[in-house]
Order: structure tokens, then sequence, then C-alpha cells
């Protein structure tokens, strides 16, 4: 241990309970994957409900603003299918 102490961002939790620091890391991944493509946003098998939640919300007011994407994603799927 460094004997250091915590700032006091480390003892803050979100509405939901989660840990501050915990969210910013899974913010990072989740843009992280967003700046690759934005298809790895889609939950798998693997997918952990609470992640696949986390990142649907995140797309909800991502993409609030602008719905002709989310339109042009689902004809595309619809194509694919």
């Amino acid at each position: 241990r460094s004997r250091k102490t915590r700032a006091s961002c480390c003892y803050k939790y979100s509405s939901n309970g989660t840990k501050a620091w915990s969210l910013v890391f899974s913010f990072m991944h989740l843009m992280l994957k967003a700046a690759n493509h934005l298809a790895l946003l889609i939950p798998d098998k693997n997918t952990k409900e609470k992640q696949a939640s986390l990142a649907k919300s995140v797309c909800e007011i991502a993409f609030k603003e602008y719905p002709q994407f989310i339109e042009q994603t689902e004809i595309a799927a619809f194509r694919t299918l």
C-alpha cells in the first residue's frame, strides 16, 4: 500500500449504487468499442446483462439527437437478414 489517502471522488456512488471509478472504466471501455466500430456495442451471448444495459443507455443518450443513424442501422440489419 502506498499509504496515500484516497480522493473524495473514490467514495462517490451513482444513483444505482455503482462506484464512480467503476463507471469511469466502463465508459472508457464503451468509448473504445465505439471508436473502433459501433457494431462492437451490440451485445452477444457472453455479454453480461449489466454491460448490455449500460451500452444501451449510452447509445440512447448518444444517438438521441441523431435518429437517422438508428433508422439507417435498422434498415441495414433488415437487409442483412
